[in-house]
């Protein structure tokens, strides 16, 4: 075990974590993904810190968009951050992504009016693997994936 490791684990144990480094790491991993995503032909991606929540907390999360040139409404996105868990007080990496489209257009004041036409599912992860990049991305991969088929179900139904 190395120095690093040793004073980490001994700071984490007491609670106290590397959030801002973790999150600007984040970034920095999903700006190499919209960039893998926009060489493709037809397909973009996007990333920016957006600060999303209630009037009485807000955090700011990575926000993560994949579109097509031709059906830019019909896009995915993701909400990812690192935080605190407030019941185990462990970090953990959270994920906001779009698992579905609805129809009706119910106001809802806790999300930006972007996002009024998403149904969102929120997926927290403890593993170790979690600061890993390949771990993350092929997270926002099946996620993605998973939300284009249902899409595409909605469409034939359509």
């Amino acid at each position: 075990m190395d120095w690093k490791e040793e004073i980490g684990n001994y700071f984490g144990q007491k609670g106290h974590y590397r959030l801002d480094q973790n999150n600007h790491l984040l970034f920095d991993y999903l700006e190499e993904y919209v960039n893998y995503i926009d060489s493709f032909s037809g397909m973009n991606g996007k990333i920016e810190n957006k600060e999303i929540g209630g009037a009485s907390k807000r955090f700011e999360w990575k926000e993560l968009r994949i579109f097509r040139d031709s059906y830019f409404d019909w896009d995915f996105k993701a909400y990812l951050r690192y935080e605190v868990d407030e019941e185990s007080n462990n970090i953990c990496l959270s994920i906001k992504f779009a698992s579905d489209r609805k129809n009706d257009l119910e106001p809802l004041e806790d999300r930006p009016q972007e996002d009024q036409w998403y149904i969102f599912k929120l997926e927290r992860f403890y593993e170790p693997e979690i600061f890993e990049k390949e771990y993350i991305l092929q997270l926002l991969n099946d996620r993605y994936k998973a939300y284009m088929e249902r899409l595409n179900e909605h469409l034939k139904v359509s």
